[in-house]
């Protein structure tokens, strides 16, 4: 999907454990206004894209080469993630989450190996394989739980406290791609990746109407990133600077590739490695079709490259979305891997 050409100031959350693999600290989800009065509806809103997330990146692990680590399936804050709110704000967070001068775990993915461990949100972090963790912030937890995960293949063992007991846990991580996947607050129907990360709006959360669509989404932009189309879209960048450096040609600063917009046929193979992408995570896409007919009636921002311009047309999509499920659930029944028949689309470079 487009990437919006202004920059949007309030980001809403950052799901930084995606990006880490493991217990990475989390930024508090609010920015000076917060998503909502009602701490209950941004924590629902943050765990919704959350629990999609995780099992999509898993799912993508062996298409994202060189962008892989282990995941347990929890993340971390503490006090300190929300002291960038105002002093009332602040109080409610605190209150809310039961925090005191701990580590927290703030969320736990219900079918990863924390949740399997016995880990539940709110337990306390008191040691990461013998080192204590008393006084250490979240986000230096994480850090030394990435360390220690790199330098052995063992098990991660942790002490945390959950209510009144003291529980010893041994985790194991499984692959996952070490793309964040960031919330930010804006009514535009968008979401979009960049080679490092994934961006999804609020508007767009509220535009879908179920979990099988917000899968079809995040795995279409899981596949951007792990098929490496931004990579193409900046060579072929630089490539056009080169171009007219020698040949004294100017540039044209407004085309695709300096606006970061995928073309059809980078959209085409998104639309497809990112179906087979929602299948290996499990999601029923039997009716998901229906997104791209409601995306294509949806209306243009202003100022924005035309989504005809850069994305097949709906009934395309439509055809191309019931040939690709056909073709999952035929390898289904065959037991053959959901492996998508085909990558990258060769570029061709004008001489």
């Amino acid at each position: 999907m487009r990437r919006p050409t202004h920059r949007i100031i309030l980001l809403v959350t950052v799901l930084t454990g995606l990006l880490t693999g493991c217990a990475q600290s989390q930024k508090a989800p609010f920015g000076s206004s917060g998503l909502s009065d009602d701490f209950a509806q941004v924590v629902s809103t943050r765990d919704r894209l959350t629990n999609a997330a995780f099992p999509l990146l898993v799912a993508a692990a062996d298409l994202c080469t060189g962008a892989v680590q282990g995941t347990y399936g929890f993340e971390l804050h503490d006090r300190t993630r929300y002291t960038v709110l105002p002093q009332s704000k602040y109080e409610q967070a605190i209150a809310y989450f039961g925090l005191d001068e701990r580590i927290a775990v703030q969320y736990v993915h219900p079918k990863l190996p924390a949740a399997a461990a016995g880990m539940r949100a709110g337990a306390k972090l008191l040691s990461a394989d013998g080192h204590p963790l008393s006084g250490t912030l979240a986000k230096d937890a994480s850090e030394i739980i990435q360390k220690l995960d790199r330098r052995k293949e063992g098990p991660l063992h942790l002490v945390v406290q959950q209510g009144m007991d003291i529980l010893e846990m041994d985790l194991y991580p499984v692959p996952a791609c070490s793309y964040p996947v960031i919330l930010i607050r804006s009514d535009l129907v968008n979401a979009y990746a960049d080679g490092k990360q994934i961006v999804v709006t609020t508007g767009m959360l509220n535009f879908i109407e179920n979990e099988a669509e917000l899968a079809l989404v995040l795995g279409h932009e899981i596949a951007h990133n792990a098929l490496q189309h931004s990579d193409h879209l900046r060579l072929e960048g630089l490539l056009d600077a080169l171009v007219g450096a020698h040949t004294g040609q100017p540039v044209d600063l407004s085309g695709p590739a300096a606006r970061f917009t995928f073309s059809k046929e980078f959209e085409v193979e998104a639309d497809y490695v990112g179906l087979y992408i929602a299948a290996r995570a499990g999601s029923d896409l039997s009716t998901a079709g229906k997104f791209w007919q409601r995306l294509g009636r949806s209306p243009e921002r202003p100022g924005a490259p035309s989504f005809a311009a850069t994305h097949p047309s709906s009934p395309e999509r439509l055809l191309a979305f019931t040939r690709t499920l056909l073709e999952i659930e035929r390898k289904k029944e065959r037991g053959e891997p959901l492996v998508p028949s085909r990558r990258q689309p060769a570029i061709t470079i004008q001489q």
